[in-house]
């Protein structure tokens, strides 16, 4: 019984070394994140703003999730995504170093910043997509669960954490610094991604006792797939079905993956 928990525990993804780095840098950056949010608020009353403009700092970091990312799952599966998400975090750093170097020389004014937050929102916009689909990548069947629930504690804590942080970091040290370490924090995470030797090929199949997926691309790409069995996605925006035939089971002891239409 106690083999059994500690199989299915929630941490069970982080004996995977690759996925631990991955996890700490990048729960270290949503931490930052969290904290720059509270900077660039802070900041925009600072500047004697208006209501109006202090409310857009949320709408404008929200704003490019509605506008990105479709297009940006579809980049997600053209593209190499570690390659991918070392451009994006580059984005997020370079952001990050603006905001800094216009505060440090007193040239950030409200619509300034939030072009600014649009920009890292930009960023998080293409990054969310292809860091999701990297994770089965990642990690093995077993270990799924796991980051699956891991993924959520991250978010939970960043944004636990990052608003205090922020507080004491504008209190010591100023908004500036602020946006300076979130760019630190966003290098941290290139560093980690570089130690990743990238996605296996073919498409990714899951197993186990629960019901077999079989994860296809885009159909923004038009690339859809079909297992032995002959079952094909009933409808052109599905992304994935259930698939409960040994198909899965087949392909990995074969060596192959499903063919492509």
């Amino acid at each position: 019984m106690n083999v059994r928990l500690n199989k299915t525990s929630t941490f069970t993804a982080l004996r995977n070394p690759v996925y631990r780095k991955l996890w700490f840098a990048i729960l270290l950056s949503g931490t930052c994140v969290a904290a720059q949010d509270t900077a660039a608020t802070w900041t925009m009353n600072m500047l004697g703003s208006s209501t109006f403009l202090l409310s857009l700092i949320s709408t404008v970091a929200s704003l490019p999730f509605f506008l990105f990312t479709l297009p940006a799952g579809a980049l997600a599966d053209m593209v190499n995504r570690r390659k991918l998400l070392c451009f994006m975090n580059l984005w997020l750093a370079g952001a990050a170093v603006l905001l800094a170097i216009l505060g440090s020389f007193q040239l950030l004014n409200p619509y300034v910043l939030l072009f600014c937050v649009f920009l890292i929102g930009v960023g998080f916009a293409f990054h969310a997509p292809a860091w999701s689909a990297s994770v089965p990548d990642l990690v093995t069947d077993e270990e799924l669960p796991s980051a699956a629930a891991l993924g959520g504690l991250q978010l939970n804590v960043s944004g636990i954490i990052g608003p205090a942080l922020g507080g004491v970091l504008l209190y010591f040290l100023g908004a500036n610094w602020v946006f300076a370490v979130n760019a630190l924090c966003f290098v941290v995470v290139i560093l980690a991604l570089l130690q990743w030797k990238g996605p296996r090929s073919g498409i990714r199949i899951s197993g186990g006792k629960f019901p077999r997926i079989i994860f296809y691309r885009s159909p923004i790409c038009s690339v859809f797939a079909r297992d032995s069995s002959g079952a094909d996605p009933e409808h052109p925006f599905c992304f994935f079905y259930l698939c409960y035939t040994g198909a899965d089971t087949r392909h990995r002891a074969e060596g192959t993956s499903p063919s492509t239409l």
